[in-house]
């Protein structure tokens, strides 16, 4: 960690994060995109360096912001309340199956098999609200800020060409493998904004979480399998 550069300071204050909140992590993955860490209500915003030297300072204040909105509207907390539920609940199940429970250590070990086949599955289904969340979280900063509509576009297309560089994908691989969505699709989404509950990094933060029972995934899924500075903040979308 470093200290934060004034313009990201700066760009904390004016985005709606205390300047205090404001960490900088230098990482060699370009990839790293930081997020925000903390418990709801005292949520910190971790920042690449690099974006706070590749970025104008308006686009990084818009970055900021987008994030403080997704905290202050509750979106990041139902996001980890989901996450945690789904977590907690599927370990649940899977101790109740053929040989599963928390009795011995054979039980638990074939608890933890279960639990890892079960939150496979969570791969394939949670990424859909997330990227419903991380569409509805662009309309309200969109909505937000209306004049930086069209900064916005710019900075998510920046973004891109540092993650996937995929700025369409068939719709059948972005519904099963990809919690973030396309470019494309946030380009149309922001024309035909959607409200409603928003569950905000439901699947990556379920995958975080699956460690909890011996479960691997947090390391061996496609965006940071071999990527270990993505372990624990594994890609954002803004």
């Amino acid at each position: 960690a470093v200290d934060p550069a004034e313009p990201a300071h700066e760009a904390a204050l004016r985005g709606g994060f205390p300047k205090r909140r404001l960490v900088t992590l230098d990482a060699l993955d370009e990839g790293f995109t930081g997020g925000v860490a903390g418990l709801p209500g005292a949520e910190s915003c971790i920042l690449p360096l690099a974006w706070t030297e590749r970025l104008e300072p308006r686009a990084l204040e818009l970055l900021v912001a987008r994030r403080a909105l997704v905290a202050g509207r509750g979106m990041r907390a139902l996001g980890l309340f989901a996450a945690f539920a789904w977590t907690v609940s599927t370990f649940l199940v899977a101790t109740l199956l053929p040989g599963g429970g928390a009795a011995t250590v054979a039980e638990f070990v074939t608890a933890s098999a279960w639990f890892g086949l079960l939150s496979f599955v969570g791969l394939l289904v949670l990424p859909t609200p997330s990227r419903a969340a991380a569409r509805a979280a662009d309309a309200a900063i969109a909505g937000e800020r209306p004049d930086d509509a069209p900064r916005l576009e710019g900075v998510l297309a920046a973004l891109d060409r540092l993650q996937d560089d995929e700025p369409e994908r068939p719709d059948g691989v972005e519904r099963i493998f990809h919690p973030i969505p396309s470019l494309g699709s946030r380009r149309r989404a922001l024309l035909q904004p959607r409200t409603g509950p928003s569950t905000w990094h439901l699947a990556r933060t379920a995958i975080y979480l699956s460690i909890a029972g011996l479960n691997p995934l947090h390391r061996l899924v496609h965006c940071n399998v071999g990527r270990p500075e993505l372990w624990v903040f594994l890609p954002a979308d803004g």
